[in-house]
């Protein structure tokens, strides 16, 4: 999955179904589309098999209450990304890491150009995505950071 994508269809509108629908409508629309598109029974097998192939990897993404929600997440930030100018794309990595003893966590600081500073928890970041966008605490501009979770052996 992938952040700030424009112009292409979301899953629930290959599926022809609204994001409040309940997990029961959508595997019923799932259903139905895959029998009126499937390249068996269709006219045209090439354009069918196509609109088949996106509709099982809308199918894939919503049939779980888990990865739902995390797709629910990313559309979310899709919004958030068309509303709020990012100012500049960083890596974690340029980042100045810290430990937090009152808060327990580590802490991530990039220091803007007004002066303040982009400050971003660890708490904050998630598996599921691999990019958070970070508001200044002092003025208007936003950075999108880029980061890999990994797992603690």
């Amino acid at each position: 999955m992938q952040a700030c994508r424009r112009g292409k269809k979301t899953h629930y509108q290959v599926m022809g179904v609204s994001p409040n629908d309940t997990q029961d409508q959508l595997r019923k629309a799932y259903l139905q589309q895959a029998v009126q598109i499937h390249p068996d029974r269709h006219a045209d097998p090439i354009v069918a098999r196509e609109q088949f192939q996106k509709l099982q990897e809308a199918w894939e993404t919503l049939k779980t209450p888990e990865r739902r929600k995390a797709y629910d997440e990313l559309l979310e930030r899709n919004e958030m990304c068309a509303r709020i100018a990012v100012s500049e794309h960083i890596d974690l990595d340029d980042m100045e890491c810290s430990w937090c003893q009152a808060r327990n966590a580590h802490a991530f600081r990039k220091t803007c150009r007004c002066g303040g500073n982009y400050l971003l928890w660890e708490d904050e970041m998630n598996e599921t995505q691999n990019q958070v966008v970070v508001g200044c605490e002092l003025c208007s501009l936003h950075v999108l950071v880029h980061y890999t979770v990994t797992e603690e052996e």
